[in-house]
């Protein structure tokens, strides 16, 4: 299988299995998200929608069935950028480790590393690394709202405290930076209503100087 940007999708299906009480389907996945994070460093963003220009393939954004044939198509360009004619053979070129699903375990496609993760397991804690005291962040507050796509929330709440931010869970007039993902709502409008800074997934990601998983 293979989907861009797949650990949102992989949840989707997970979290419904998990709902009505099913096994995982027994599939290996691959996400082009990842692989064009690594093949087109020059890229804007990874977004379907900007990589598809990049190659000029047809795409109908957020249409199902063309987000589908897109993803397909961008699958076989990120493949030729290293000389092979499928993603399965250009994933180990592009630094990948494909995702797996089945019974009731998972492991995430990653680029490099990964554990396999039981639904039954206690959760892993995130361990923030020490504060770098040069950061612009030390001292402000952040706060995350809507489906984030290029991380977890985890993730993200890890990476402002190493940061030195401070992470709250609502908008007051101290919030220095509201990040905003697809789905935002009333977190987003009291930002605009106080004059908080709100980032796009990108802009944090620019602003902390990092990349999406």
């Amino acid at each position: 299988m293979i989907a861009h940007n797949a650990a949102f999708d992989m949840s989707v299906l997970r979290s419904t299995c998990d709902v009505y009480d099913l096994d995982y389907p027994d599939v290996s996945y691959l996400c082009t998200m990842k692989a064009a994070q690594t093949a087109l460093p020059e890229a804007a963003n990874a977004k379907l929608n900007t990589l598809c220009a990049h190659f000029g393939i047809p795409l109908k954004h957020h249409d199902a069935g063309s987000d589908a044939e897109g993803c397909a198509r961008l699958s076989l360009e990120l493949a030729r950028a290293v000389n092979q004619h499928c993603i399965t053979r250009a994933a180990p070129l592009l630094g990948l480790t494909p995702g797996r699903l089945w019974s009731r375990t998972y492991t995430p496609c990653t680029g490099g590393a990964y554990r396999s993760r039981s639904r039954y397991a206690a959760p892993v804690p995130v361990v923030a690394p020490a504060i770098q005291g040069s950061s612009e962040l030390v001292g402000k507050t952040v706060v995350f709202t809507g489906s984030l796509e290029r991380f977890t929330r985890d993730e993200a709440k890890a990476r402002a405290q190493s940061l030195g931010a401070k992470v709250a869970g609502a908008v007051s007039k101290n919030t220095d930076y509201l990040v905003a993902g697809p789905g935002a709502g009333s977190k987003l409008k009291k930002a605009e209503e106080l004059g908080v800074a709100v980032l796009t997934e990108d802009d944090w990601l620019a602003l902390v100087g990092g990349e999406g998983s």
